[in-house]
């Protein structure tokens, strides 16, 4: 039976190779290697080779494992709740219908396709992990270890948390574990290892695993525990794997097949709509709270998005939040000196734009909506932007809060403070770019574009959907610029100066965007 299975996806794969397009595979290949290349000499050169005090290195010796348990027990959130909604498998239709449904041991099928993703995963975590320590190394290798020490040290912690986050989705999907027992294990979890970073203690398995990540500057032998707690969660999810509901995974099979084709095509619209039908992220049937009776004239666009914006999902709510955290978190490190943690924050908040934005992008999913109005498209366009403002502003003012509250906690040693009207610059530039060019990138993958330059050229509409987050990252160049200057140089004044290409930026995809008249152009 194994050999037969064997053979299936044998022949299947030689048809797939046999209709690949060489060229544009290669032209794929060639595109991800530029980018790759530049990343990698581009995290070179900001990491630099700065060492951290002695301090700063106790105190993370003393609260790293916590926290970076913390951190994996959020992931292993994510992967239950992934696991309950029908993942982290993604058959095809036909091997739902042809294979799972013959009479034959469904836990050999499923098993063999584990072990094919497995290897995904374990390469993803190594990668991961390498790249965490390529950037802690050089600045730990005075404390304890040289850099190639603590990158073969974070490739191997990488693999185990890849194999726990996949593991706890494994074992959500085969023991049938529904949404809100999903949600409260993965609740206990971080509760457990947030215990332990509030009273530094070591009880979790989670904080005992995170002591894998440091190995130069803490004890390691408790990790073996969270090693062998992983081992278990992994193969007690294997072990019943026969007991898949076919159901949901021939739900997630066919989601997961147009997923695949609007990725191909660059329709991040398509993308974003299908993810969050995968993840079962549906709106609220009533809002948080209701808005008070509108008067008979208004703006109708202000009230239909704040509505909308009232009927996230409490997965979304969530996320939101935790993004604002990520990238308060990582303006603050690299303030700190950790530079490439910097890279967090445009792109997390670029994620939260998408999200803000959700009545400009059903305004473009819907084209002839408006036709009937007295106005043009552009203006209807521009309309749908005041509550992505008034939104992204007070998201923006609770990030600048908690990167306060995080420096607080983490205080500069041997440098100088960053003044506040820093942060009040990224807050304000990232209030107006961020749903400008999240907006700009939806428009520009509008439903009736020319498919066949998504198809011929896809470098070029690649560089449309990343462009957006390269503006937004403008936002937070006063950080940079404030962190640089030095008397008797203002750097209050100056980090101000420096929001103005953020300004001037979203100025005009504005413009751009009110010259719109008609989705025909």
């Amino acid at each position: 039976m194994k050999a037969a299975l064997r053979g299936l996806h044998r022949r299947r794969r030689l048809q797939r190779l046999r209709h690949l397009d060489w060229v544009d595979a290669l032209y794929r290949a060639y595109l991800v290697g530029i980018v790759g290349v530049a990343a990698l000499a581009a995290l070179a050169a900001l990491v630099g080779d700065g060492r951290l005090a002695v301090s700063t290195v106790t105190d993370v010796a003393r609260s790293g494992p916590a926290i970076a348990g913390l951190a994996v027990a959020v992931l292993m959130a994510l992967g239950l709740r992934s696991g309950a909604n029908g993942g982290p498998f993604a058959f095809e239709a036909a091997d739902v219908q042809h294979v799972l449904l013959a009479p034959i041991d469904r836990g050999l099928v499923v098993r063999a396709a584990a072990f094919r993703q497995l290897r995904g995963v374990v390469t993803m975590g190594a990668v991961a992990g390498a790249v965490v320590g390529a950037v802690a190394g050089p600045r730990f290798s005075k404390h304890g270890g040289d850099t190639v020490g603590w990158i073969a040290a974070d490739a191997v912690f990488g693999v185990v948390v890849g194999l726990a986050v996949w593991g706890s989705a494994v074992l959500a999907s085969t023991r049938g574990l529904r949404r809100g027992p999903a949600a409260l294990t993965g609740a206990a979890l971080m509760a457990w290892s947030g215990v332990d970073l509030a009273l530094g203690t070591t009880t979790s398995p989670l904080t005992m695993l995170g002591r894998l990540a440091l190995p130069q500057i803490t004890e390691t032998g408790v990790a073996a525990v969270g090693v062998a707690a992983v081992g278990v969660l992994v193969a007690v999810g294997l072990r019943g794997a026969g007991r898949l509901s076919l159901e949901p995974v021939l739900q997630r099979a066919r989601l997961v097949s147009a997923l695949r084709f609007a990725a191909t095509v660059q329709d991040l619209r398509a993308v974003i709509t299908l993810r969050r039908q995968l993840s079962a992220e549906a709106s609220r049937s009533r809002p948080w709270f209701r808005l008070r009776p509108a008067p008979p004239t208004g703006r109708a666009t202000w009230r239909r998005d704040w509505q909308g914006m009232l009927r996230w999902p409490g997965a979304r709510v969530a996320r939101v939040a935790a993004l604002t955290f990520v990238g308060a978190a990582g303006c603050v490190g690299a303030l700190r000196g950790t530079t490439p943690m910097l890279a967090l924050a445009p792109i997390a908040a670029y994620v939260i734009a998408l999200d803000v934005i959700e009545g400009f992008a059903q305004e473009i999913d819907h084209p002839d909506r408006g036709s009937g109005l007295p106005e043009s498209a552009g203006t209807l366009y521009v309309s749908h932007l005041a509550a992505p403002f008034a939104l992204m502003g007070f998201l923006a003012a609770v990030g600048l809060g908690a990167g306060l509250l995080i420096a607080a906690a983490w205080p500069a040693t041997g440098s100088r403070s960053i003044p506040l009207m820093a942060g009040v610059a990224v807050a304000v530039a990232l209030t107006v770019i961020a749903p400008t060019a999240a907006s700009l990138s939806v428009y520009l993958g509008r439903p009736d574009r020319d498919l066949s330059m998504a198809i011929v050229h896809p470098g070029f509409v690649a560089a449309q959907q990343f462009g957006p987050v390269v503006l937004v990252a403008l936002a937070f160049i006063p950080l940079l610029v404030a962190r640089e200057v030095h008397p008797p140089t203002d750097p209050a004044g100056a980090a101000l100066s420096a929001a103005v290409p953020a300004l001037a930026a979203a100025l005009a995809i504005r413009a751009f965007l009110a010259a719109r008249r008609g989705e025909t152009e």
